[in-house]
């Protein structure tokens, strides 16, 4: 989607898709990575995820990207958290000892700010993009992450014309095309899902990234 869209989102406060509790197959599976205690976590396309908050709470730090300065700003104001906000290289970011949200263009990023990267959460990003956008998305995320980085994928799934997108169907043949060359994929589980009040499917994935 373009930029502009989610902006009007984030400002007219049009956020049907954030979820206020946390993600339930990422409760689940996460524990499964066995990342060590003070491992950075990848969240791209984050908004103000509680999804977050979970993850520090298990120990990690967390890097975030996000295209809308409103939604970083509620984020840390939402859950009390003292912040900092400097500019840097085009980027505003905004962080604290556990927490860094790079607000800006997500295909701007290079590996320079992902060095310290051991895995990802993606929840909300790959289902957010058309098909055209998913594979450039893919692309360059590979470029971000180094050997052995994980990426714990969320998907969604419904019947074609069931609800206007975003999210989008994105189905297990797309996952093993967009990710199979350079991770091993393992589809976890799939669970019944509402998507915008409408029965759906929520498949999680693991991806063990093995050649960047």
């Amino acid at each position: 989607m373009e930029h502009s869209y989610w902006f009007k989102k984030w400002e007219s406060n049009d956020i049907g898709f954030h979820q206020a509790d946390y993600n339930r197959l990422l409760v689940k599976y996460w524990p499964s990575l066995n990342l060590k205690k003070g491992s950075e976590v990848f969240v791209p396309f984050c908004g103000k995820s509680k999804d977050m908050l979970w993850l520090n709470k298990q120990g990690h730090k967390i890097l975030g990207s996000e295209i809308s300065k409103t939604a970083v700003k509620s984020f840390f104001q939402e859950n009390d958290l003292d912040v900092k906000t400097d500019f840097d290289r085009g980027f505003s970011v905004s962080k604290n000892k556990d927490f860094q949200i790079i607000a800006g263009d997500y295909f701007e990023l290079t590996p320079q700010h992902t060095k310290q990267v051991k895995a990802v959460f993606d929840r909300a990003s790959l289902v957010a993009l058309s098909e055209n956008l998913r594979e450039k998305y893919v692309n360059h995320i590979r470029k971000l992450l180094v050997k052995d980085c994980v990426i714990l994928l969320i998907t969604l799934e419904y019947e074609k014309d069931l609800i206007k997108p975003p999210p989008f169907d994105v189905r297990a043949k797309e996952v093993y095309k967009l990710y199979s060359s350079w991770c091993k994929v393992r589809k976890l589980e799939t669970l019944p899902a509402k998507i915008k009040g409408k029965d759906g499917f929520e498949t999680a994935y693991l991806l063990e990234v093995k050649n960047p």
